[in-house]
């Protein structure tokens, strides 16, 4: 099995491939924002709750932290414990063309293409699957592998 590279060291390699892949994308005539980049671990263990669970713990803390209640009642991200966003190795991206916010993975699809070929470990969100096989609506990440996530 090959050794994964220091965190680190991908680190900076994702960085760098992210300016390659904004240059990219202005080049082409889009305009983007940033939309998630670093997730705290705290916020990663919300997002892999599902919503009945975030109601549980969302009347739980109502009474005590109601600002922290309404936070978690709010959110609807659906995401993984373990997320490359937690490791400082995923950025989503939110694609405009013409003031336009685009929300189809299709007007994603050439950057994701892009950003593969920027590094062995890039991973484009419009390639992920759902637990059913079907596409998952995630083509606004674009992350490295690291430790067997993408």
């Amino acid at each position: 099995m090959d050794k994964q590279p220091e965190l680190g060291s991908l680190q900076r390699a994702f960085a760098r491939c992210l300016v390659q892949l904004e240059a990219k994308i202005l080049g082409d005539g889009f305009e983007f924002t940033l939309g998630e980049g670093y997730r705290s671990p705290e916020q990663a263990a919300i997002n892999s709750l599902s919503l009945f669970d975030r109601a549980r713990v969302r009347a739980i803390l109502e009474t005590k932290y109601p600002v922290l209640a309404e936070a978690i009642g709010v959110s609807t991200s659906h995401g993984i414990r373990n997320s490359v966003h937690t490791r400082k190795l995923a950025q989503d991206l939110n694609l405009f063309k013409g003031g336009e916010f685009l929300t189809v993975a299709e007007d994603y699809a050439p950057f994701g293409a892009f950003w593969k070929t920027l590094h062995p470990l890039a991973r484009w969100g419009g390639d992920f699957k759902d637990s059913q096989g079907k596409p998952a609506s995630d083509a606004d990440h674009f992350s490295f592998e690291y430790q067997g996530v993408r």
